[in-house]
């Protein structure tokens, strides 16, 4: 119960216009809350939005742009029927006020006594329980189930706010999330089982609708979901779903599954929300930011302050509004179908107020609750489009997908359907059908395309409108995804791996598909092929891991084997020149079986060891250096310095740039002259040394007593000044070579700093250069390089800094190895859209690119100004989950010219593909060329640099004999 007055009385000065303006809808509502509920009356409210890191804007209300409330008070419905909303979600608080008599019982607890209520789940079930008695406790721990439960059958109590629907509907409360699963599995089982068990509990216990606020991405998709899902639809059970908060145009599973509704969000204004998911597969649309609803008692309301309520937004909220309607209209028609429940719904939707140019759409609108109940269609019938999502084109360029057209409430004679598309990438043979579809029937219209350019964009828009006698019956548009099949492709290599046991490397079953290789890392492609590494576990022993090193190379493969100490994880395996000889040798990378250590197995190209055999494994005690860092299996985090060392000559050790503590090697041993034990950002570099006949990993730093008295001596540094050597750049093919390695230092106070190149010749020998720099700001920065796309797309001698001023503003400063700085900055357009990562930067002829992720955007920014987007598919819809396309840098060809790329890989969030994103200058696109749809027989292995043409899409496949082979196609369009 709110209970603070100041509070009343403001948003009761609110009321009276909300009464003056719908006066039907909200007459006799002093619900205290009620005023600022826009989506169910909105007489221009207005809602708060982040438009900095401390700003906020206010956005001013459209009246009317909300669900067209209906509270059913002059409906004739019998007092006791009563319409249950399953919602699968994260429980519920049973025993908030404003839920009073809401909650839906069980059948089966009539009559019990309180002690067996105290053991039986009454009142929804808790599929997250460990224990029988477990099942009963519905508490809501992170607040959405409730905020979602609320905006359904919040009671009109004059307490806090109203629900949209009246007392005869009743809130199944189904648990599946809490703070708890924070993954996709939880006591090892995948959560969209769990929810798909879920979703059977409610069927059985007689739900009419299920609200589904929560979604995931393919990864997770399973044949128990699908089936859940179907059984829903035979029963007559509707499924209303979020679509998501990825600002996308392919929404979250399961709204690409077939049968539900799927709900995206709209403003205050009537507007798509920045953040909802929409296109083709998106139904319709319901309010979804701004909305206040309830909250569990006992967590604390952060963004409303009020005990009980909370304001959130998201697709989530919009879900429930859909779901009220639809339990609302049966309330009202008890004898009506499931189709026809879709068909009101979907059909009285009115357009949005979406800004003329837009590219964001729903399918149908924004959701109309009182033509939905009032107003049967005549006619209604549409396309699915939640199964078309790519299309794949064959070797000759031909396609054929199927478009399924249903009509939900009549017999229609005569339905004309026209398809067309906006793509320049292909063409369709047939484009007008003429058939007869009967009442609840579907007909399925086979379209065939053929590919005409390749090299245009991989994303189109398919369009369908549907008429009889010249009347428009319907008309909708969806986007599709155009893969092409690389099996027959001239430029394909296939590579038989005959003699290696498929199940070593692979492993197929079904669906599920996986690599049991991992790469060997050679930064700079001196090998000119690929290496992979796999165990070998017929030859293992007792004492030693058999690794098999597998080379490819020229258009074959061979192997090596490569034996180690017992091993208790294997981590990564680097190929590096460490004993200066010009020739590469294997740096293997593990940790003892007892796990307590570090192993670092030196071997030489034909597996031997490359120093004395008890002097070819050294020993790094875990824990002393608090653990090395882990990006990517490492193949971005260590570098190589030039190491003069008493056992093994002049050789090359790995260094790293971490904060950390100073050695007490790297100290002095005046007590007056020290430097402080402070943890600091420093290169530092693993050492080995020979002690008690084994060799052990000492953590070194070149910025040590020396480094800094030097420094301090000779910029006559005073006590308030300071020094720092930043992040290095990533070293060039050359000074790997020899061992060196460059970094900034700064030195100075505050804004007054003066910035040196600083060139690490070895652990012992530096020198400096000056910046040619009037003013910057570098310290602090992440540190990439600048590949030059003129010497095989290897890092250059140029490194980027890029520092993120905030969540919308990214500078980046590119140093030469003069000194010199150039810099770009990039402000994106909307606080919501923040940048997440750095993917690459390329060196041009006459101008530097940019390659930055967002949350809904790849950008490619150049050094003159130019900008280009394309969107990132995201998936953030499960609670405490965030899923993304995979992106790798890389390079594609055109006619002899190279283009700057990024490789993405689709398949965890949606779809069967991967793809390029290219940019050639003037476009930024997705070739159908560089396309792929990967076949049922083989998985993605990242992309591969092989001889002179370079990056290559790179699969692992096995074919019909049950051998394995690895196919190759060069990135080309």
């Amino acid at each position: 119960m709110i209970r603070n007055i100041l509070v009343i009385l403001v948003l009761l000065g609110s009321l009276s216009a909300v009464r003056a303006q719908s006066e039907n809808t909200s007459e006799n509502i002093i619900d205290v809350l009620f005023p600022k509920q826009w989506g169910l009356v909105n007489i221009g409210q207005k809602i708060r939005r982040s438009s900095g890191e401390l700003t906020r804007t206010y956005v001013l209300g459209t009246p009317g742009a909300d669900i067209n409330w209906d509270r059913l008070e002059n409906r004739n419905i019998n007092p006791d029927r009563e319409i249950i909303v399953a919602v699968i979600d994260s429980g519920l608080d049973i025993d908030h006020p404003e839920l009073e008599g809401r909650v839906w019982e069980d059948p089966e607890c009539d009559g019990f006594s309180e002690e067996q209520r105290a053991k039986f789940p009454c009142h929804g079930m808790n599929f997250l329980a460990k224990t029988d008695t477990q099942k009963i406790d519905m508490r809501d721990t992170t607040g959405h189930g409730t905020h979602v439960s609320g905006i359904i059958a919040a009671n009109i109590n004059q307490e806090g706010i109203a629900g949209v629907t009246v007392k005869n509907v009743k809130i199944m409360p189904v648990k599946v999330l809490s703070k708890e699963t924070t993954s996709f599995v939880y006591k090892k089982k995948l959560i969209t089982d769990i929810i798909a068990d879920a979703i059977g509990y409610a069927i059985q216990k007689k739900a009419h609708v299920i609200n589904l606020s929560l979604g995931w991405p393919k990864i997770i998709e399973t044949p128990r979901m699908r089936s859940a899902l179907l059984l829903a639809e035979k029963s007559g059970v509707l499924i209303v779903a979020a679509a998501g908060n990825n600002n996308k145009n392919v929404p979250t599973y399961p709204c690409t599954n077939r049968g539900g509704i799927c709900v995206g969000a709209v403003d205050n204004v009537g507007k798509l929300s920045e953040f909802s998911n929409h296109g083709g597969k998106v139904d319709i649309l319901a309010p979804g930011e701004g909305i206040i609803s309830l909250f569990p008692r006992k967590l604390e309301s952060r963004a409303l302050r009020i005990g009980g309520y909370e304001l959130k937004k998201g697709t989530s909220q919009a879900s429930p509004f859909v779901a009220s309607i639809a339990a609302s209209i049966m309330l009202v028609h008890p004898e009506i179908t499931l189709d026809e429940l879709k068909a009101r719904i979907l059909n009285s939707a009115r357009p949005p107020n979406e800004r003329p140019g837009s590219n964001k759409f729903s399918k149908y609108g924004l959701v109309d609750m009182k033509k939905a109940i009032t107003e049967k269609p005549a006619d209604f019938v549409t396309p699915d489009f939640k199964s078309i999502l790519e299309i794949g084109f064959n070797s000759n360029g031909e396609s054929g997908f199927y478009i399924p057209i249903k009509s939900f409430v009549s017999d229609i004679e005569n339905l004309k359907i026209k398809i067309t598309t906006d793509s320049k990438a292909f063409k369709l043979i047939k484009s007008d059908f003429l058939v007869s579809i009967s009442k609840g029937e579907t007909k399925k219209i086979f379209i065939q395309a053929k590919l005409i350019d390749g090299t245009q964009d991989s994303s189109a828009h398919l369009k369908v409108l549907l008429s009889k006698n010249e009347k428009v019956l319907h008309q909708s548009q969806t986007l599709l995804m155009l893969t092409s099949s690389f099996l027959k492709k001239e430029s394909l290599v296939s590579i038989p791996l005959n003699s290696i046991d498929p199940r070593m490397v692979s492993y197929f079953k079904g669906s599920r598909k996986t690599v049991r290789m991992k790469y060997i890392f050679d930064k700079f492609n001196k090998f000119s092929g690929q290496e992979f590494y796999y165990v070998n576990k017929k030859i293992q022993t007792e004492k030693e891991t058999v690794l098999t090193a597998l080379q490819i190379r020229d258009g074959v493969y061979s192997q090596v084997n490569l034996s180690i100490p017992k091993s208790g994880q294997l981590l990564s395996i680097f190929k590096v020149d460490i004993d200066l000889d010009g020739k590469m040798d294997y740096f293997i990378y593990t940790m003892d079986k007892d796990r307590e250590n570090l192993i670092f197995s030196l071997r030489n190209m034909k597996g031997e060891p490359l120093f004395k055999k008890e002097n070819s494994d050294w020993v790094f005690e875990i824990g002393t250096f608090e653990g090395l860092p882990l990006k990517n299996e490492f193949e971005a985090d260590f570098s190589w310095i030039k190491s003069k060392t008493k056992e093994f000559g002049t050789i090359l050790v790995p260094a790293i740039s971490k904060v950390w503590e100073l050695p007490e090697a790297d100290n002095t041993d005046d007590i007056l002259d020290r430097l402080p034990n402070s943890k600091e950002l420093r290169l530092y570099y693993l050492n080995p040394k020979t002690k008690k006949g084994k060799t052990i990993v000492d953590v070194r730093t070149v910025t040590n007593f020396n480094f800094s008295d030097y420094i301090i001596r000779k910029f006559n540094l005073l006590p308030s000044e300071s020094f720092s050597v930043q992040t290095p750049f990533m070293q060039t093919e050359a000074e790997e070579a020899i061992g060196a390695i460059r970094s900034i230092l700064a030195v100075g106070r505050e804004f007054k700093k003066k910035y040196f190149l600083v060139t690490f010749k070895d652990t012992t020998n530096f020198e400096l250069t000056p910046m040619k720099v009037d003013k910057s700001y570098l310290e602090g920065n992440s540190v990439f390089p600048l590949n030059d796309l003129t010497a095989k797309n290897n890092p250059g001698d140029q490194a980027t800094y890029m520092v993120l001023n905030n969540r919308a503003e990214a500078r980046l400063s590119v140093v030469s190895n003069k000194g010199e700085e150039s810099r770009v900055e990039r402000k994106n357009d909307s606080w919501g859209d923040p940048f997440f990562s750095y993917i690459g930067a390329f060196k041009q002829k006459t101008k530097n690119l940019f390659l930055l992720e967002s949350r809904y955007n790849v950008y490619a920014l150049d050094s003159d100004g130019g900008v280009k987007t394309l969107p990132v598919n995201r998936d953030s819809s499960f609670p405490g989950s965030k899923f993304a396309e995979t992106m790798d840098q890389a390079v594609a060809f055109h006619k002899g010219e190279i283009h700057p790329a990024v490789f993405v890989n689709s398949t965890n969030v949606f779809g069967n593909r991967v793809y390029l994103m290219v940019h050639n200058g003037q476009e930024f696109k997705r070739p159908v060329n560089t396309s792929l749809n990967i076949p049922k027989n083989c998985i993605d292995l990242k992309p591969a640099r092989y001889g002179e043409k370079g990056y290559h899409f790179q699969f692992l496949c096995v074919e019909s004999d049950g051998r394995v082979s690895i196919k190759l196609l060069p990135f080309e369009y």
